[in-house]
This record gives C-alpha cells, structure tokens and sequence, in this order.
C-alpha cells in the first residue's frame, strides 16, 4: 500500500528541512565567530561579529642618547587608534601584552634609578606603543635625573619587564612625583579629555607623563586625532 504525499504534508516537510537548515547554519556561525578573527590594518585583529579590537605590537626601543626638557611634549602618533569614548565592543581596544600604566611603571623603575644614583628623579615618561583607555601601555620609556651626577638615567618597560636601562646626558634632572600620582594615574587624565565634548569622537595614539620646569607640575600630553592635549595633575 503506497501513501501518496498531500500538499500539507509536503509543505510541512520543507517546512521542517528549512528550519533545521537554518539552525545549523546559526550554529556553524556562531563556531566561526569565536575561532576566527578578522585580521584589519597593520597588527589589529577582531572577532567577525563584534568584539574588542586585539592590537599586537613590537614596541620600538629609542635610539640615540640626548634627551632634553621638550621630549616629553610630543607623544607617539604612529600608535593604534584608539577611541577615547568606545561606543560599543567593537570600538573597545585591548593591547596583547599590556599591564602597566605609568604609576605602575614608575614604581617598577624607581627602585632602580635610585640603585644609579639616591637622588634619582623623574623626568618624563612616554608610552613606545597604544595605549588603551585604562592607561595601560605595552612598553614605556622612563627617564630619571640626578642633580648629584648632573646626567640622566633612561629605562625602558615591556609589559612588567625592564629590558633596557643606560645612562644618558641631560640637561634637566626630574622632580618629586605628585603626592597623589596613584589617584591621578593616566586614566584619570583620558577620562578628563574623553568627558570634553570637543574630543567626544576623537582617537588617541599616545600619552606622555612629564614635568612642566615652566609651571613647576606635572602633566600628561596626550596624542589625539584632533592635535594633542595636555591634562595638568593637580
């Protein structure tokens, strides 16, 4: 006895075949999402479907010896750009590698400036590579000075390492830090320049941590994509 397929039944049955097709295609997707990366611009990597942008870097040691008051004025602009007011995952960057914000890296260097020389002081901090919304850099280049010595110490921090370290001539020789540095971190600094609705849209590519002799303070230069800023601590 043969059973002869109705149009509801035949209708039913594709019915049932699309769905389950559709299911399958949502679950291979989803498996493609979260093992694959879409590989953008230079060193930055994203999820297919949305997440935080993964920038890996090499981080660039500086060359040559002279380092003067005015380094400290210009901050990386060759850096991943990085929004300072992330509208949704997507805009969010993470940095493979990076740990340290500058107060964590000046209290990894301090130990062993002073070790150069007791006097030792800061001078100025850059970050070698982008720097995330939380202040957090995957290398730093840290210079200290000595009113004894009359010269200055440079160091340089990847990701919780010190991998270079030399003394230098120059002609400044560093201050106290700020007695609040660990409330004031760079974090607080971006976040002051993000809440300005004049860089509501902009992107950030570096920030330096320096001491202004003129005005006698301290403050963060940060690179943006509309010129630079400075946020003074105080």
């Amino acid at each position: 006895m043969s059973i002869i397929p109705t149009p509801h039944n035949m209708n039913e049955f594709f019915n049932n075949n699309k769905r389950a097709l559709l299911m399958g295609v949502l679950v291979v997707i989803a498996v493609i999402s979260a093992i694959i990366y879409y590989r953008g611009p230079s060193n930055v990597k994203r999820a297919i479907f949305g997440g935080e942008r993964v920038v890996d870097e090499v981080i660039k040691i500086p060359t040559g010896s002279l380092r003067t008051s005015t380094d400290g004025w210009f901050p990386s602009k060759e850096a991943y750009k990085v929004p300072l007011n992330p509208q949704n995952d997507g805009e969010r960057v993470v940095v493979t590698g990076a740990v340290l914000t500058p107060y964590g890296v000046y209290t990894l260097a301090l130990p062993v400036a002073q070790a150069w020389e007791s006097d030792a002081k800061l001078i100025l901090m850059k970050s070698l590579g982008t720097v995330m919304i939380d202040g957090k850099s995957l290398g730093w280049q840290v210079v200290f000075g000595s009113k004894t010595k009359k010269k200055g110490y440079e160091l340089v921090v990847e990701r919780d390492t010190l991998i270079t370290q030399k003394e230098i001539p120059s002609s400044v020789f560093g201050a106290d830090v700020p007695g609040n540095f660990i409330e004031r971190d760079a974090v607080w600094a971006i976040q002051r320049l993000a809440e300005n609705p004049q860089f509501s849209s902009a992107t950030m590519t570096g920030l330096n941590f320096v001491y202004n002799v003129d005005a006698k303070a301290w403050d963060y230069v940060i690179a943006h994509s509309f010129g630079g800023s400075s946020v003074r601590v105080r």
